[in-house]
């Protein structure tokens, strides 16, 4: 993997469809052109794309490195499992997911949905949906999947938002994150407000 490093600030995120989110989250919604976002192709890929990171020259000039993951169903091992990847790379440890080091560079977490649950990003922008008419249509679906075959996705907000997604009349096709380029979220939302919070923090 090459890299290059481009700006003083960094955000890690998991692959490619969180890259395309806070891209539009941070560039058009945040006016913020001062963060360098890297996709990492999975949480498993973190430690070793950290030692690239840090191996590369200009990381020296890096101020702050932000890094954003899924809970998934185990909130304490998530956040336990990025201290991993930043002590096998001699970064600084944070004391709690939200909270800023003060070293250089200074290291922030950021555990999806809400550094305290289990889950993913994709429960976030449930909450958006959870606020439309449409909810409703999605859990009764996934009830009746549930009911007659006897199991649901193993990440049941991960099946909503494809089901949201497959919904849209203009294009049902689309990726999760090209429905954040396409204008489908408005992240003037009170449930971005502590990621929003996250990335001004970084």
């Amino acid at each position: 993997m090459s890299l290059k490093i481009e700006k003083e600030k960094i955000l890690i995120v998991e692959g490619t469809d969180e890259e395309r989110i806070f891209n539009v989250l941070i560039g058009k919604h945040l006016n913020n052109s001062d963060i360098q976002i890297l996709p990492i192709g999975g949480k498993t890929q973190l430690i070793n794309k950290l030692r690239i990171l840090c191996s590369v020259s200009e990381f020296n000039k890096v101020r702050s490195l932000g890094i954003v993951r899924d809970a998934d169903e185990d909130f304490n091992g998530a956040f336990e499992s990025v201290c991993d990847s930043l002590r096998a790379n001699s970064l600084s440890i944070p004391s709690g997911p939200f909270i800023k080091t003060n070293s250089t560079p200074s290291i922030s977490v950021f555990i999806t949905p809400n550094n305290s649950s289990n889950g993913a990003i994709e429960n976030i922008f449930w909450e958006v949906i959870n606020q439309t008419n449409i909810s409703s249509c999605i859990t009764n679906y996934f009830q009746c999947i549930l009911t007659n075959t006897g199991s649901n996705p193993r990440s049941i907000y991960k099946g909503y938002m494809h089901a949201y997604l497959s919904a849209n009349i203009d294009n049902p096709s689309l990726r999760f994150g090209e429905s954040a380029e396409n204008g489908l979220w408005d992240f003037n939302d009170n449930c971005f407000n502590l990621i929003k919070s996250f990335i001004a923090n970084i």
